[in-house]
């Protein structure tokens, strides 16, 4: 630890009783965060918590329709679930992204060479991630 560090930071040995046994525990007194506590004090007022509660759920809906939108799209279906998946926001819709998973594994005989790597190894990816088998020789 930097002489800087250890400087700022002070151990107290603090004594603690418990059942009869004493022993000694050191507590660290850390600096004040340059933050201060303002994070820990946000409140929202219930009008405010609503209106964001409505506007989640319009949000939910557009990405909702948008994902069936793909699903007639071969070649931008994978990309957008994958995207879902790497915002981390594909729990949101379940149900929608099984179903452009079975309409991806559905067309796997259409796939061609004139698909790019990346498409296809993103559907492999893909399937083989959700539990649905697909054989390697076909991509």
């Amino acid at each position: 630890m930097s002489p800087e560090i250890s400087s700022m930071l002070s151990l107290t040995p603090v004594t603690v009783a418990e059942s009869e046994e004493e022993f000694t525990r050191h507590v660290v007194n850390y600096p004040p965060d340059v933050w201060g506590d303002h994070f820990f004090n946000c409140t929202l007022n219930n009008e405010t918590a609503q209106a964001m509660k409505k506007e989640v759920e319009m949000l939910k809906e557009q990405v909702r329709e948008e994902l069936l939108a793909t699903l007639v799209d071969p070649l931008q279906c994978p990309i957008y679930v994958n995207t879902l998946e790497l915002l981390r926001v594909a729990y949101h819709f379940n149900n929608e992204v099984e179903d452009a998973l079975q309409c991806i594994y559905k067309n796997h005989h259409s796939w061609g060479k004139e698909d790019s790597l990346y498409l296809t190894s993103l559907r492999f990816r893909l399937l083989r991630q959700h539990g649905i088998y697909i054989s390697c020789g076909i991509c």
